[in-house]
């Protein structure tokens, strides 16, 4: 393979390479998904059989360390429009406050146990902030495919996640920080820089979030065009982590923010869906750099301290998860399944060792062993979710309405299109006192439907998660409004995929168009054609 590489220009160089990699992603993860372990565990797998550390059978290409660096800067941003502020509002002061103390607790007790063994306040920290996060995309992605994500265990999960992922803006700073302090004053004045450049950051990209896309996207109707929309997204992205980078932050810190800043934009939804298919890419991208650090010839050469460190990680950030949940109010058992479940890290514990190994915080040796710790709880996260939901079992059978799947509301009618058919059929709904979602993409057939004081999804329902936003697996019933056949067939079986039992009623505008619907999946086609010729007819037989 480097012979391969050797005769190529860099760019096509890292090119096949970066094919490569994710072709063996693709065949190891399919063969852990069928071992129960996740894809995430086969692109670990991929980076550490093929890159530096293992057969080395991918040689040293400047460029493919851009596309890594490019994958983990898009790969944040995605998981930035995950969670709005208004996210972070409905979670309450329990789930807030426990799962800030799990990052308090988790880290004390990492800068506790590292400074006992000697090394400096600076890696102590940095070790402690490693430690504090877990894998958000590992544990979602197992929640999500056991449909637990609405237990107890599940929701009290998730919030600790997504107080995790937030605390990423200020860890980074703390080891940015502790990378260019010396003295007391020094980490004061360079903890302040930081902070006062973050909300400089903040501030510009809370314009351009708020005030410029808005008018932008509203202007163009670029949403309208599949193009223009992941353009945005990957510009969008690209830029924050450039300007973060100028200003001498993580540009990984600049991606983030620029999610979490545009996720309460109107427009967050179809970005979302927009960046949906390349943020598969990116994770397993993201995971095989993990890979190309694991070193198994280090690993072998010190089981000892491996298995110690990984058997301390899980115990540890198990209780101090669970500790901090039933500290703060949250139901014992469940606390305990949400501890077990958090017990691994993660993706942004990576981020940070490799802040604090850039800074020269971490040693090689201390670097090692992070990324073995990092890539031997990741792979346990399938056992430690399944283990959490054994925990939780007694509790979330006690508990009255409880389910592992989303709760059915029988008077909630999902319009997909708010044209006029969309918007009488809507209408009509309201009227008859069913709870009526709307999903649209025209911004002002949007505006339209929200003066109406309709609940609107701004998106497009061909992607399975704007459906997944509107919560269509708990409505009754769907119309799918929309006047493009190709588009309504695909609607509809997204719809039976998401929610086979659900009541689907289409519109179909030609009647050769009729019998495609009910193929995709309509249990009703309203036939325009067919339903204007019996109209004609009734009205002249009326006036004769």
């Amino acid at each position: 393979m480097e012979g391969f590489s050797a005769h190529e220009a860099p760019g096509w160089a890292a090119l096949a390479e970066g094919l490569v990699l994710l072709a063996a992603a693709l065949g190891l993860g399919s063969v852990t998904s069928r071992l129960r372990l996740g894809p995430t565990v086969g692109s670990i797998v991929a980076g550490a059989l093929l890159g530096p550390h293992g057969l080395h059978l991918v040689g040293d290409v400047p460029g493919l360390d851009s596309v890594t660096e490019l994958g983990v800067t898009l790969l944040l941003f995605a998981i930035g429009l995950e969670f709005p502020w208004r996210v972070l509002r409905s979670l309450g002061r329990g789930p807030l406050l426990g799962g800030g103390g799990q990052i308090i607790f988790t880290g004390l007790i990492g800068y506790g146990i590292s400074s006992a063994f000697g090394v400096s306040t600076g890696t102590a920290l940095a070790v402690g902030a490693v430690l504090a996060l877990s894998s958000t995309a590992s544990v979602l992605r197992t929640l999500s495919g056991r449909t637990e994500t609405d237990t107890v265990h599940g929701r009290l999960t998730v919030s600790v996640l997504i107080l995790q992922d937030l605390a990423l803006v200020p860890l980074l700073l703390l080891v940015t920080a502790m990378g260019q302090a010396g003295s007391p004053a020094t980490f004061a004045v360079a903890i302040g820089s930081s902070v006062g450049l973050t909300l400089v950051l903040v501030a510009v990209l809370m314009i351009l979030a708020r005030v410029v896309m808005p008018r932008v996207l509203a202007a163009t109707s670029s949403l309208a065009h599949r193009e223009l929309a992941i353009l945005l997204a990957l510009v969008t992205a690209i830029g924050a982590a450039y300007f973060a980078h100028r200003l001498g932050l993580s540009p990984a810190l600049g991606s983030f923010l620029a999610g979490m800043l545009l996720a309460d934009s109107p427009f967050a939804m179809q970005l979302r869906s927009d960046v949906e298919a390349l943020k598969a890419i990116f994770l397993a991208l993201f995971f095989v750099s993990i890979g190309f650090l694991f070193d198994g010839a280090w690993v072998v050469q010190h089981p000892v301290q491996v298995a110690i460190a990984t058997a301390g990680v899980l115990v540890l950030k198990a209780l101090a998860a669970s500790a901090a949940l039933m500290v703060f109010g949250a139901p014992r058992r469940a606390s305990f399944a949400a501890g077990i479940c958090l017990a691994q890290i993660g993706e942004f514990s990576y981020v940070l060792a490799l802040q604090a190994s850039i800074f020269g915080l971490f040693s090689p040796d201390i670097m090692a062993l992070a990324v073995a710790a990092l890539v031997l709880t990741l792979a346990a996260t399938p056992l430690l979710v399944a283990l959490g939901a054994r925990v939780s079992l007694p509790a979330a059978t006690a508990a009255p309405g409880e389910s592992g799947q989303d709760m059915l509301t029988p008077h909630r009618l999902v319009v997909v299109g708010f044209g006029p058919a969309g918007a009488a059929a809507a209408t009509e709904a309201r009227r008859s006192g069913r709870e009526t979602v709307v999903i649209e993409l025209n911004p002002r057939l949007v505006a339209q439907a929200r003066s109406e004081g309709f609940e609107v999804h701004l998106g497009d329902a061909t992607h399975p998660e704007v459906l997944r936003h509107a919560k269509v697996g708990r409505a009754a019933a769907v119309a799918v409004t929309v006047p493009d056949h190709r588009a309504a067939a695909r609607i509809i079986q997204l719809v039976r995929t998401l929610s086979p039992g659900i009541l689907v009623v289409a519109r179909s505008r030609f009647q050769l168009h009729t019998a495609s619907l009910y193929a995709a999946g309509a249990d009703h086609v309203v036939d325009e054609e067919h339903e204007i010729g019996a109209m004609l007819t009734r009205v002249l037989c009326e006036n004769q």
